[in-house]
């Protein structure tokens, strides 16, 4: 619940100073969000955001000229963080997290240009 309100209160507060507009793409019979899609006043993707049916975050990240760019973060359905990944102009960089359903941290691996380097598993 607090990363959908928090979601919601980006939205609502910071996107208008970006002059982004908001756009809900999908929703559940209920009509509550499924994805909601943030576009800069050009009409580029910048941000993207899922959502179970209980309303949690499933997934958010961003986008740069159309390809994944930056912290995409993937959440359980109770909340728990599942993965963080970071992209660069669509390809996997840099450290990528993976955690269990009860929070321990289980893998990290590293990545250049959109290339596994290396695992650790924990």
């Amino acid at each position: 619940m607090k990363n959908t309100f928090f979601s919601f209160l980006f939205f609502l507060f910071i996107s208008p100073v970006f002059s982004q507009q908001t756009v809900v793409e999908k929703t559940y019979p209920d009509g509550s969000s499924s994805l909601v899609r943030g576009y800069d006043k050009h009409g580029a993707l910048i941000k993207e955001i899922s959502y179970y049916e209980n309303r949690q975050i499933d997934y958010e990240g961003e986008f740069k000229e159309g390809k994944e760019h930056g912290k995409w973060t993937y959440y359980y359905k109770d909340g728990q963080k599942m993965y963080v990944e970071i992209y660069k102009n669509g390809f996997e960089e840099g450290k990528h997290y993976e955690w269990a359903p009860d929070g321990q941290l289980v893998k990290i691996e590293y990545y250049q240009q959109g290339r596994l380097v290396k695992t650790e598993e924990k």
